[in-house]
């Protein structure tokens, strides 16, 4: 899927999310056009009320929204049973099947569906609802003539105090749809325009901090290496163990080992002999008084 087609998923599923909501807030009285013979019949239905007949004179006041109810006997239903992996596809897949479930060509037909449920076996309940485009524009033409624009169209077999559950076209003229749409599109271009450059930055500022941690770590690797090669601390060299013998611990005894090795044995002996003769010699005579 293209990156248009993602976003434009998202959009949807943003749009669906709040759509309830957003009935439950504002609820508008709908006005039903609803096809009973050959004729359409207009119905008032207040957001919280019993539908109101109108007189046959009456017309569409300004942004008020507007169902076209086919007849029933000119709506094909189907219960379909899909996999719950395919929630997210459900598009293409009730497309692709299509061909098989309607007796009209697909280009010429048009269709809605909506989730119903699950079944026993986990899979997806999924209604779906079809007609013929020339039976859809024999009634858009009457409808037309009674100065109405539907702005969504579905069975008469719906009850007419609830809003279409299965418009079959999806969504595609619903005014107050389409604003929500063009709104939540709006507001994620400026949420991405606002977080994918925020992102990119922290991206960046991360990879820049890790350079620059990497190069610091090399250098001190080289430093370290440049100072054990100057110093000569290999394993078992001479400088090594003259660095050791200069630790405080052991420096006056490493001395001392050192001159006693380097003073010869007789030298010792020597010393011993002339300080015990200088203890014999006599002592020097006193003086006479005169």
């Amino acid at each position: 899927m293209s990156l248009q087609g993602v976003f434009r998923t998202a959009v949807d599923d943003l749009v669906a999310l709040a759509q309830p909501l957003a009935a439950r807030a504002g609820a508008r009285d709908r006005l039903v056009a609803l096809a009973e013979g050959d004729e359409l019949t207009l119905y008032e239905v207040p957001a919280n009320g019993a539908p109101k007949r109108l007189p046959a004179g009456a017309r569409k006041r300004g942004g008020q929204p507007t169902e076209l109810r086919l007849p029933a006997e000119t709506v094909l239903m189907r219960t379909l049973a899909l996999p719950a992996a395919g929630r997210d596809y459900l598009d293409p897949i009730v497309e692709h099947r299509l061909e098989r479930l309607i007796p009209w060509s697909p280009d010429r037909a048009l269709y809605g569906y909506r989730v119903s449920g699950e079944t026993e076996s986990g899979e997806l309940s999924v209604d779906l609802a079809a007609t013929s485009r020339d039976i859809a524009d024999r009634w858009l033409a009457k409808a037309s003539a009674r100065g109405l624009e539907p702005t969504s169209i579905g069975s008469a077999s719906e009850p007419l105090d609830q809003p279409l559950e299965i418009d079959l076209w999806r969504g595609a003229r619903d005014t107050a749809q389409i604003r929500a749409r063009r709104t939540v599109a709006f507001a994620a271009a400026i949420v991405a325009a606002v977080v994918v450059p925020a992102l990119g930055l922290s991206l960046y500022a991360s990879y820049a901090a890790e350079t620059r941690l990497a190069d610091i770590e090399h250098r001190q690797n080289r430093a370290r290496a440049t100072l054990a090669a100057a110093a000569g601390a290999g394993a078992g060299s001479h400088e090594a163990a003259l660095i050791k013998a200069k630790r405080p611990d052991d420096a006056m005894t490493t001395l001392i080992d050192r001159l006693a090795r380097a003073v010869p044995a007789d030298t010792r002996c020597a010393t011993s002999r002339s300080t015990r003769a200088g203890s014999a010699s006599p002592a020097p005579p006193r003086p006479r008084r005169g």
